[in-house]
């Protein structure tokens, strides 16, 4: 498998996350404990949340019951255990899901006023999560209370409009903003404090599956579902370098991506979880 961002990562390995007996799959989500280097696969198409070893060998999976979206991550307190939190946008709920002991067994659920889509961990006990209908993302404490929407009125400008525009994925860069992918190419960044202003805004050749923030480089990683692969942005929005992702001359499509240490983990629409490992 060939592969080029800034000649760093080079391809490991890869393994499936198909089940016996499936025979579709959409793998939406991909979220690798920070602690235990467990992966976790959010499976839309087969309504299941996966869990897999380091080495990729599966463990257990979750029946999600309704159609899940996205998820994130919030990692455990002196009060909470750490936790998955699910969107699913179809009955307007998130799903939290906990993950200590090796098990994944459901907490709770929140009904929400709005239909969620996107959503990612703030810190401080808060989650953004992103709505299609509204056009608007909600910040939200962990108990599902709205702390604030942001919108036109808040921005003084519209960040997406319908209906060729929706606010999708979402990710958080420390220091810098939320960021915020719509699935047609557009990536808009709300500076961080009170995200009340565009800090900065670029497009991207979409469409734009999964984004999320990669603390070891610093940078932003944009999944494009059919480019074959995926982008690394500064954290001003600017093209670092890029992964491409073929093998033996195929071209695999990636849906979404997390970096963890010295491993980019892309979830493709094979079915299968790709490992890229830094030279």
């Amino acid at each position: 498998m060939d592969s080029d961002i800034n000649n760093s990562f080079v391809f490991e390995r890869k393994f499936t996350a198909q089940l016996p007996n499936e025979s579709k799959w959409y793998l939406n989500g991909i979220i690798v404990h920070p602690k235990t280097d467990d992966i976790y696969v959010l499976d839309r198409g087969n309504m299941k949340l996966k869990m897999y070893s380091p080495e990729g060998e599966f463990k257990i999976k979750l029946d999600l019951i309704d159609v899940p979206h996205s998820m994130c991550y919030v990692p455990e307190t002196e009060e909470e255990e750490g936790m998955l939190i699910i969107t699913k946008p179809d009955k307007c709920v998130l799903e939290y899901v906990t993950t200590s002991g090796g098990k994944l067994e459901i907490r709770k659920y929140i009904m929400t006023k709005a239909k969620y889509f996107g959503i990612c961990n703030l810190g401080n006990e808060m989650i953004a999560v992103s709505s299609w209908s509204q056009l608007c993302i909600d910040i939200l404490s962990l108990d599902g209370s709205v702390i604030k929407t942001i919108d036109k009125s808040r921005i003084g400008s519209p960040l997406f409009k319908i209906p060729d525009e929706v606010p999708e994925f979402l990710s958080f860069i420390p220091e810098v903003g939320l960021v915020i992918s719509e699935a047609k190419g557009k990536v808009v960044c709300l500076k961080d404090g009170e995200f009340d202003s565009i800090k900065w805004h670029t497009t991207v050749p979409g469409p734009v599956g999964d984004i999320t923030f990669d603390k070891e480089d610093n940078s932003m990683i944009v999944c494009l579902l059919k480019s074959s692969c995926v982008l690394f942005l500064d954290r001003d929005g600017n093209e670092k370098s890029k992964l491409q992702l073929i093998e033996n001359g195929v071209e695999r499509f990636p849906i979404a991506a997390r970096r963890s240490s010295s491993r980019v983990f892309i979830t493709d629409k094979s079915g299968e979880v790709l490992v890229y490992k830094l030279k």
